[in-house]
């Protein structure tokens, strides 16, 4: 067995916190970086990261891997930032939700960097390293694409990362990976938003909605309690794929707005019982494979 390498991590919130935990706990030496003083001091008191702050360039020429978990709009320039600091081989993670504006600045990647393109499809509402969890990603897909036109890590090393999170691989092309994040991802976020939107504007009830709200709401509305800020970015940057998936939802309400109003049963119903049974046992093969 080869000795485990060094991580390095960019962005100490809730994906990137959980990650440094997940490594932390299973032995590996982990360095980080946040531009949150905070989140750096907490990562160093509870041993989760070697280094007590300061600047990254003092360890980047130490570790094996680095994983970038910062804000979509800053992974492009860490990306670049990185590659004119460090010299040696490394192993460079990606765990952007959307990769079409990612994948160029993947494949403009030195030779000696090595890219790694994954989108771990876990999270929660919550953001910062408070938030942060080593049982994040336990349990869950992670999706893998390939960088266009450059060679990834060995299968092990692939393996390796995918076992400390507790996760496993789906291998996917990147535009066919933001068209399903569209659906699975990025619409349930606007989906809960609305709902919460549209409560608030729900008319007379306005000042008694919140006193009735049952499971049903609670649930369907978690995501959409999310940072704002955060999912504008996430939004922009999927944005032709994320019109398409709202047109195709805009005509499903738009047709059972049409049957109440003609006083028939709303069309379709049964499917989403189906469609859901459907992907829960998809779930369960998974978590056994």
């Amino acid at each position: 067995m080869h000795p485990r390498p060094s991580i390095g991590i960019i962005g100490l919130g809730l994906i990137g916190g959980s990650a440094a935990k997940a490594f932390s706990q299973a032995g590996y030496l982990v360095r980080g970086y946040d531009v949150n003083d905070d989140a750096m001091d907490a990562a160093f008191a509870e041993a989760v990261i070697a280094n007590p702050g300061g600047d990254w360039r003092e360890w980047a020429e130490d570790v094996d891997w680095l994983l970038v978990a910062t804000p979509l709009a800053a992974v492009g320039t860490w990306l670049k930032r990185w590659a004119e600091a460090v010299k040696r081989t490394q192993l460079i993670i990606d765990v952007s939700s959307v990769k079409g504006v990612i994948l160029p600045s993947l494949a403009a990647l030195p030779g000696h960097l090595t890219p790694l393109c994954l989108h771990p499809m876990a999270g929660r509402e919550l953001t910062g390293y408070d938030a942060s969890s080593p049982e994040l990603f336990r349990g869950h897909v992670c999706a893998v694409i390939p960088v266009p036109g450059r060679l990834g890590p060995p299968p092990s090393i692939v393996a390796e990362i995918l076992g400390v999170l507790g996760m496993h691989g789906y291998g996917i092309d990147g535009q066919s990976h933001d068209q399903i994040a569209a659906v699975v991802s990025h619409l349930p976020y606007l989906v809960s938003a609305a709902l919460l939107v549209t409560a608030e504007r729900c008319g007379p009830a306005r000042k008694q909605w919140e006193r009735m709200t049952g499971s049903g709401f609670m649930d369907t509305s978690r995501v959409g309690s999310s940072s704002a800020d955060l999912w504008q970015e996430i939004l922009a940057a999927n944005r032709q794929a994320l019109v398409q998936v709202l047109d195709e939802f805009a005509q499903v309400l738009d047709g059972w707005k049409q049957d109440l109003q003609a006083e028939e049963p709303l069309r379709g119903l049964e499917q989403a019982v189906t469609v859901r049974r459907r992907v829960l046992e998809a779930d369960t093969k998974h978590g056994t494979e």
